[in-house]
């Protein structure tokens, strides 16, 4: 038990991590230039299969522009937190696969209290399909959105395209990038009223 909850608390720091480098716009390769690691090992600290060294938290505060407490205090918090907070599932995110129904009766889902901005129109979409895959998303898995939080470069984002919901990459205003069906990625514009919200967080589908 001590063990999956030691488990669970890399992987909530790992999300955080995840969380500053898209604030920072940067990739996976770029950050882990930043740090002097490479883009696997960003990558293990990010999904929590391992957890960075001392000398490597100063890296990336320094690399991701916060203080070294405030990463020290994120690592203790995300062992110490339990509290929960629940949001509601509002349908599904377009990732490949036709969804059955408006998602109205995806209830609710149970996610750690720091995860959540207590704004009170965040909420959750479900994927549905494995479009987004080679991002590290999967069909199931659940992203939380937040209408009133600013893209930053690199940082995903919800689109109404055709009323159906879809993700792209926010590179500057009225510049994003969506994966196609085929997986390539391509620019895409749209107008302001068609941005949803951010995304803030990823879980993954257990």
């Amino acid at each position: 038990m001590k063990q999956d909850t030691k488990r669970q608390a890399a992987e909530r720091f790992g999300r955080f991590l995840r969380s500053l480098r898209r604030q920072s716009g940067w990739t996976q390769v770029q950050a882990g230039e930043a740090v002097g690691v490479d883009a696997v090992t960003i990558r293990r600290w990010e999904l929590g299969l391992f957890s960075p060294s001392s000398k490597r938290i100063l890296q990336l505060a320094e690399a991701y522009g916060v203080g070294v407490s405030e990463l020290i205090d994120a690592s203790r918090i995300a062992e110490q937190d339990d509290s929960t907070a629940f949001l509601p599932i509002r349908g599904y995110l377009d990732a490949g696969s036709d969804s059955e129904g408006d998602g109205s009766s995806l209830g609710n889902i149970a996610l750690p209290s720091y995860m959540v901005q207590a704004h009170s129109d965040d909420y959750c979409l479900r994927v549905n399909g494995d479009r987004l895959a080679p991002d590290g998303i999967h069909d199931g898995d659940v992203l939380l959105v937040c209408p009133d939080q600013a893209p930053s470069v690199g940082s995903l984002c919800v689109i109404d395209m055709d009323y159906h919901l879809c993700a792209v990459t926010y590179i500057d205003q009225g510049n994003l990038r969506v994966r196609t069906a085929s997986g390539d990625v391509v620019g895409v514009k749209i107008a302001p009223e068609q941005m949803v919200g951010t995304v803030a967080w990823h879980v993954r589908k257990m």
